[in-house]
């Protein structure tokens, strides 16, 4: 079951065109969340992470996990969780490379875009500084109010 607000903000991305976005929110809250287990099957704490475990032939191995519902009063949380990882932490990591790239060259932040098969098929607009991570910043803090309840800033 998919709770009300949820609900509320996937119609809210699937009018602003985001549909991708709110399927993928929905599955995943859908599903529910992943947790690792042990050998036994019992869940381990979810501070012991999702890690690696390292087995005696030095190989890597993935711990195996299972899905849990996630209760509807956290699904907003999770829902929320999401968007931050696709859409504020990539702007972020953009604005950085940026700014590392232009420190390493010309002393500036430099522009990046995407090129495929000799056409620029991603550019950050023009009204954005090469760097200029302010509109992930302002959109993680309206993702931070939305959490809080609190009333919304007046937008200009």
């Amino acid at each position: 079951m998919i709770s009300r607000d949820v609900r509320r903000l996937v119609l809210i991305l699937e009018a602003e065109g985001y549909g991708f976005l709110a399927g993928e929110i929905l599955s995943e809250v859908d599903s529910g969340r992943l947790v690792p287990s042990d050998d036994s099957g019992d869940d381990v704490p979810l501070e012991a992470g999702f890690d690696t475990d390292t087995i005696p032939d030095g190989r890597s191995e993935d711990r195996p996990c299972r899905r849990q519902p996630i209760p509807l009063d956290e699904q907003l949380a999770e829902a929320i969780r999401i968007l931050r990882l696709r859409l504020v932490e990539p702007a972020r990591r953009l604005a950085e490379a940026e700014r590392l790239a232009g420190d390493l060259t010309i002393g500036e932040p430099m522009r990046f875009v995407l090129v495929e098969d000799d056409e620029v098929i991603s550019a950050r607009s023009d009204l954005v500084a090469p760097g200029d991570d302010r509109f992930a910043v302002k959109l993680n803090d309206l993702l931070s109010r939305i959490l809080s309840d609190e009333p919304p800033m007046e937008v200009g």
